[in-house]
């Protein structure tokens, strides 16, 4: 969609691993000249430490990639390692940082956790 609506030079890409020692947005940012700053980062986080197991109501889960379902820890270790790069980063680096949260108890621990 980016290339599509001729968005290359406005919105980067990138896509990362499980890196034990960086995490995820360190490893985005390593793509990236030291001397670019983003207005902000947005993040749609992994939902899954592992595979998933079948939903109580027998629906199916939206198929997925590996990367884009699974992350070690799941949603609240991308959570926490995006606090903890964020934290890390020169201020100038990223002005705004936003990412959807499923579970409040995550939410809850993440703030717990910064402070």
């Amino acid at each position: 969609n980016v290339r599509a609506n001729g968005m290359e030079k406005r919105i980067h890409l990138v896509k990362v691993g499980g890196d034990s020692m960086h995490g995820p947005l360190l490893q985005a940012l390593m793509h990236v000249p030291s001397n670019v700053r983003f207005d902000f980062v947005i993040t749609n986080p992994p939902f899954f430490d592992q595979q998933p197991t079948p939903r109580k109501d027998g629906r199916e889960r939206a198929p997925m990639t590996t990367s884009e379902g699974f992350y070690p820890g799941g949603e609240e270790g991308w959570l926490l390692d995006i606090l903890r790069d964020s934290l890390t980063l020169p201020r100038e680096r990223v002005g705004w940082y936003s990412t959807m949260i499923a579970k409040k108890k995550i939410m809850a621990k993440a703030t717990r956790d910064s402070t």
